[in-house]
């Protein structure tokens, strides 16, 4: 997880640093997207996604958002 933090680090840093942005293919290949669909599709995308989401036990989304909160969390603050 360290070394995948840092590579992401990095990447963020350069965008930020240079004001580079970047086409929605390579963000997904960088891995700051989950996926990328046309424009048409989005909305119907990002709804069953929701709707994928909200099948779930709300409880469990609930513990899986803090886990990845927390390990998100830079180490410092822990």
């Amino acid at each position: 997880v360290q070394l995948s933090r840092l590579f992401h680090e990095a990447r963020a840093r350069d965008m930020l640093l240079t004001g580079r942005t970047v086409e929605a293919e390579e963000a997904h290949r960088i891995g700051l997207l989950s996926s990328v669909v046309a424009p048409e599709q989005l909305l119907d995308e990002a709804t069953a996604w929701a709707r994928d989401i909200a099948t779930r036990p709300p409880e469990v989304v609930a513990a899986l958002k803090r886990a990845a909160n927390h390990a998100l969390e830079p180490e410092t603050t822990r």
